[in-house]
């Protein structure tokens, strides 16, 4: 998976997904740390106030998707797994 494709499953899911509800306004993020680039959600109010985010993985420089324990949301079966 690449990290334009897991941006764009992060965004799907959401809006789709009725337990990410942190915020009204939501948007996919990647940041690159230590050789890998996680990806997260992150939730805003209307006036742009950071209210959470939810984890959604990282992608190593091979590509490779995956998931930690830590992790709320699986974007390889676009699921809500939480904590």
């Amino acid at each position: 998976m690449t990290i334009q494709e897991a941006i764009e499953r992060a965004n799907k899911i959401a809006y789709a997904d009725y337990h990410i509800n942190a915020g009204s306004e939501r948007k996919a993020v990647a940041r690159n740390k230590d050789d890998k680039d996680y990806i997260s959600i992150q939730c805003y109010t209307l006036n742009g106030k950071y209210k959470g985010s939810y984890k959604c993985g990282n992608i190593d420089k091979d590509g490779n998707y995956t998931v930690g324990e830590y992790d709320d949301v699986n974007l390889e079966t676009m699921k809500y797994i939480g904590k």
